[in-house]
């Protein structure tokens, strides 16, 4: 199962600053602090309740592994906006089944692209040579036998773009989010 929680950082965008203790110097108005404030404290709060019957259900079942992950950090950039083109690595976590949990190695190096394999080894599935990343096998007390093929073999159909009317509101979503410029 995949879940998506997107709210932290779409709201972060908007309202990160409203809550930080320099706001007014920052250009917030009284008004915008009181009513935006407790925003992303909200937020979080709110995402932490989601996250609670997942961990419920791992510590629950010895097989299921739970992989949290964001796949960036984001930082204030030169023009005052947040951002994460130069941003600092996000956050991973992994807990449940095999996960090393005394004793274990920093994961340092981890990467976004390290996630697929990752996952991959961990239900037996092999990993193509094709991907950047690697399976973080120190992350647990066990190694999986990483199987591995030169390629997951030719795309079925020819990959074409398929215009729709969504195309603008979601491109200027993208850009508002900073992902495109």
């Amino acid at each position: 199962m995949v879940v998506y929680a997107k709210a932290i950082d779409e709201l972060s965008h908007f309202f990160y600053e409203a809550g930080v203790p320099e706001a007014e110097e920052l250009g917030h108005s009284s008004i915008e602090i009181e009513r935006y404030r407790d925003v992303m404290d909200r937020t979080y709060e709110w995402t932490d309740r989601q996250i609670v019957p997942l961990v419920d259900a791992v510590d629950r079942d010895g097989n299921t592994l739970l992989v949290l992950v964001s796949d960036h950090g984001w930082e204030k950039e030169a023009d005052g906006n947040y951002n994460h083109s130069y941003a600092p690595p996000g956050i991973l976590v992994l807990y449940g089944a095999g996960v090393c949990s005394r004793v274990c190695p920093a994961l340092a190096d981890a990467r976004v692209y390290d996630i697929a394999p990752t996952i991959l080894v961990r239900l037996g599935l092999p990993v193509s040579d094709e991907m950047v990343g690697r399976p973080l096998s120190e992350a647990f007390r066990e190694e999986h036998k990483v199987l591995r093929v030169a390629r997951y073999g030719d795309p079925l159909m020819e990959a074409r773009a398929i215009p729709s009317e969504i195309d603008a509101a979601l491109t200027e979503k993208l850009e508002a989010l900073g992902y495109m410029d």
